[in-house]
């Protein structure tokens, strides 16, 4: 009678569970996905991951594939640089690179080539002039200052900090010492120890020698330090900054991500922003952006030699603007 018992039980459960895979196999599966949407990129390394988290947090990687390119038509185009056309849709300071030599940073602050900051007490801000003054002296400099290239997107806006920085500050008027401030900077930039160096040859570098200073944007410093692995430096930010700006246009494909970027976004697991793509561009890309005016650590939080600043001497370039080409210049933003 207990053997019969055990065998109806098994029958019950060989039922229940053939009833369950039948169940099962009923669902309606999940409707396969749509061919992707493509939307091409013309846009600086530096923002792909900014792009790609965007897509991420949003869950839409399945509908969208972001394809990166140097095509002149692409959907989504962003321009750097004074002469770029567009909307703003982000910008990042010019920043001096140092080795990170304890002794080396005593010696400055003792020469006051970093100085009390006027803007934030809690820092030092590099004086550049003093640089610029001792590579014009007869002595000249022990330092060896590498700038953006002349065929850059960065030279306008890197030339304008130079005039800015050779005028004390001011940016010199045309009808008192435009002349003279010009002369100042072209005669610094033939000075033997001050060279040029390329977009593709800044970011292979991977140690700053202690005599040397390199000028670049914050958001290139932080694109460099994840992909060459540099170490080994700290950042000083002028007395005057100037920002490199990134505009953005695009077509009825592109409007896609452009709506991505100022989409409010919610989740319990990924946080809470306004404009998301805004958001990861600065958390991402370390770029500053209309909604994000700071920067964002790109070390770990106990690497105290890189400084994380937010508040700084900015400028704004003026309209008209005068280089070694002579040549007008729209306002930076």
């Amino acid at each position: 009678m207990v053997l019969i018992k055990q065998k109806y039980k098994f029958w019950v459960i060989g039922i229940i569970i053939a009833m369950i895979f039948t169940l099962i196999s009923n669902i309606p599966k999940a409707p396969e996905p749509a061919e992707r949407t493509v939307i091409t990129i013309n846009a600086p390394e530096n923002m792909q991951s900014g792009f790609q988290e965007t897509l991420k947090k949003l869950k839409v990687e399945k509908q969208y594939d972001l394809q990166y390119t140097d095509n002149p038509n692409a959907n989504f185009i962003v321009s750097e640089g004074s002469d770029a056309n567009g909307e703003l849709i982000a910008y990042s300071p010019f920043v001096a690179v140092f080795n990170s030599d304890e002794k080396l940073y005593d010696d400055l602050v003792k020469e006051e080539i970093f100085v009390p900051s006027e803007v934030d007490a809690d820092w030092n801000d590099f004086d550049f002039k003093k640089i610029m003054d001792q590579c014009l002296s007869s002595d000249g400099s022990n330092f060896k200052i590498y700038y953006p290239s002349k065929d850059s997107d960065y030279w306008d806006e890197f030339y304008n900090f130079l005039l800015f920085t050779a005028n004390d500050g001011y940016y010199p008027k045309e009808s008192t010492n435009m002349e003279e401030t010009v002369k100042t900077v072209e005669r610094f930039l033939n000075c033997k120890n001050v060279e040029p160096i390329s977009s593709s040859s800044l970011k292979r570098i991977n140690s700053i020698p202690q005599n040397a200073i390199y000028f670049m944007t914050y958001a290139d410093l932080a694109y460099i330090y994840k992909t060459s692995g540099i170490s080994g430096f700290i950042v000083m930010y002028p007395k005057t900054v100037v920002y490199h700006s990134y505009y953005m246009t695009y077509d009825e494909t592109g409007k896609i991500l452009y709506e991505f970027l100022n989409q409010p976004f919610e989740s319990f697991f990924d946080g809470c922003y306004d404009n998301l793509g805004y958001d990861m561009l600065y958390y991402y890309s370390y770029l500053n952006t209309r909604f994000n005016s700071g920067t964002v650590r790109f070390t770990s939080t106990n690497y105290n030699d890189i400084k994380k600043r937010d508040q700084y001497n900015a400028v704004e370039i003026p309209e008209v603007t005068s280089n070694s080409d002579n040549t007008d210049k729209k306002e930076e933003k």
